[in-house]
Parts: C-alpha cells; structure tokens; sequence
C-alpha cells in the first residue's frame, strides 16, 4: 500500500494523496528520507528480480526505501545525511555485479528533505539518467559538476562551454539561458581577465551554437566572430553573445513543430507496442533523433520520460484486459506483455491500488 501511495504522490505531487495515505498507515518515516539513488538498466531487469531489494540490503547492511518505478528502473530512498553515496552505489554495483549479466546505472539525488521533494527529486534523477546517452562511459551520474559550476573559477570556463554544447546538442534553450548567465554574472565586471581571453571565451561560447547545422546554414559565424573581436567594451562582447543566443533561440522554437510531429510518432509507437519491450534506443532510430535528444524533447513535451510513458501505456493496457469479461489474471498478464506473474501482480497494485483478482 505504501508503494501505491507513494508512486502516486511522487508522480503527481498531490497533497490528497498524501492525506489519504495518511488515513490507512503512518507516513512520519517519509519525512526523514534525504537522499535518493535511481538504477537503471539497459534491459527490463526488474522484472524477473524479485529479491534485488532484499538482496541490496543485505549487502549494504543498511537500511533504505525500494521502490520499483518500473522494468528497467527502481528508486532507493535513503535517510542518512552524513554519508558519501559514491562509495554506496559502488558498493550496490559489486553487489548486482556478483550475480547479475546486466548493465547498471545510476543517478544519485542532492540533498532533500522528506517525502515533499520527492516529485521535483525524480524529475532530477530522470534527467540525471538521460546523461548516460551522451557519456555512455559513465556509470554514475550526480549534481556534483552544476554546483562546481558556481564554486571554482577555475575551471568553470571549460565546464560551462562544455554544459552549454550539451545544451546546443538537445536544444535545451533554458539552460543555454541559465549557462549564459553564469557567464555573464563572472564577467560583467570584466577587470581580473585580459580582453583577448574574454574574447576567446564568448567566441567559444557562440561557435558552439554554430555546431546546430541547419541554424549555421542560415547564420553567418565569421560574422559574429569578427564582431565580438572588434569589440571594445565588456558589455558590448556580452550584448553580441546574447544576441547570437536570441537568433539561435529564435530558430529552434521555430523547428519545434516539426519536433512535435516526430514525439507525436514516438507516442503512437509506445501506444502501439507497449506490450513488448521498447527502448529509447529504438525509439530515436525510428525518428532519426540521438537518444539523448529524443529523451530531452520527449519529457519537455509530454511532462514524462520515456520510462514513465511506457509504464503508463502498459499499466492502462492492463487495466483495460482485467476489466475484460472472463479474461483471467493469467490472461491478462501475458496480453499487456508481463513475463512474470508475481511483478505483474506488484506493478497493477502499485498502479491501480488493487491486486488483479480484485478486477473480477
């Protein structure tokens, strides 16, 4: 009941819901979680490991919330504070690496406290996941480099080009914005750096917006570059970054509507086939879109990651042959495409609120 409830409030961030939960046990533990760890393989793994919770617990030898989300995803939610959660999801990794052929991943949370976040909290951890399709090296994935960001001159001049490419690459305009304005905010003042390295910076910064093909087919970089090298003054280098930035802008919500008709196939495809198994990586190639991007544009415009979407489609499908006059539970599970009967038992619960035999 707790995973119901719980699954619900997270995905919706509804109050009621946490009212009603209330109603039937007690929800104080929820306020004392401050961390959470997702894990994500690139197969429907969860499905067929019932004892992965029990299995990580006995492990670690510490306690936490397991929360499957769905296949391929399950949410570990964590009370301690002072704990470095690297060396944790390390050791979970040893662990499902002794018994398990699959590949992991995970994304560790920052800092929360209690259930309230924890809506705001997924959407981070989705996000943080979809980094594995632009550094498919990586295992793990944390907050670590964005507050790095705004802590160490140092290097946030090659972080910060480096975010604002990721940026360009999924035409993420609202971060392009919130990049430049870390740019802006260390050099509005302009006297600790040469004039030559400012220079070289924005160029840096613009070129990459020039990476986008189609906008550098209609925009002249050797242009823009010869004007930021003629500037004078430190707000004249930032208005002519900014207004590259407004062009490229400009051009991408102009290109959303055909954007738009390509997440509108992915949608009827999810629909289509959600009873088999169906991976972002198959997705983009049907679009032609990388992975990453398609996973960005999909959640930008739907309000869900592709992970959720499906689950949601296959959930409905189920509900849908439960509802079905005379159709058993055995039935069912094999016609919304669920493999194991136990998970497929859990997962309509945690949907629905109901077992499958309460459907008769």
């Amino acid at each position: 009941m707790e995973e119901y409830y719980l699954l619900r409030y997270i995905y919706s961030g509804d109050e009621e819901i946490i009212r009603e939960a209330k109603e039937h046990f007690d929800t104080s533990k929820w306020e004392k979680w401050h961390y959470a760890v997702m894990i994500e393989s690139g197969s429907p793994f969860f499905e067929n490991a019932d004892q992965i919770d029990r299995e990580i617990r006995e492990g670690l030898r510490r306690e936490f919330f397991y929360l499957n989300l769905n296949t391929r995803q399950s949410l570990l939610l964590f009370e301690d504070v002072y704990c470095d959660y690297k060396l944790i999801v390390n050791q979970i990794w040893l662990i499902l690496r002794r018994k398990y052929a699959a590949r992991f991943f995970f994304a560790i949370s920052r800092k929360f406290d209690g259930y309230k976040a924890l809506p705001g909290i997924l959407s981070q951890l989705e996000q943080q996941m979809e980094e594995r399709f632009y550094h498919p090296e990586k295992m793990v994935f944390t907050t670590d480099e964005e507050g790095a960001l705004s802590k160490n001159s140092e290097i946030q001049d090659s972080m910060l080009i480096e975010k604002i490419a990721e940026d360009v690459s999924r035409k993420d305009t609202d971060n392009l914005w919130a990049h430049f304005a870390l740019f802006k905010e260390k050099y509005s003042s302009g006297f600790r750096y040469s004039a030559m390295y400012v220079k070289f910076v924005f160029s840096s910064m613009i070129q990459e917006l020039y990476t986008e093909e189609q906008f550098a087919e209609s925009h002249d970089l050797s242009s823009a570059i010869t004007r930021l090298y003629k500037a004078e003054e430190i707000d004249e280098i930032l208005q002519i970054a900014e207004e590259n930035i407004r062009e490229y802008v400009k051009f991408i919500n102009e290109s959303m509507s055909e954007l738009r008709m390509e997440i509108q196939k992915v949608k009827d495809y999810i629909q289509r086939h959600c009873t088999e198994e169906v991976s972002p990586e198959m997705l983009s190639d049907k679009v032609h879109l990388s992975v990453g991007f398609l996973c960005f544009i999909f959640k930008k415009e739907t309000g869900m990651s592709i992970a959720r979407y499906m689950k949601v489609c296959r959930m409905e499908k189920a509900r849908q042959e439960l509802e079905s006059p005379g159709k058993s539970v055995e039935e069912a599970a094999k016609e919304a495409g669920f493999k194991n009967a136990e998970y497929f038992r859990t997962a309509v619960y945690q949907y629905t609120g109901k077992y499958p035999e309460e459907f008769a």
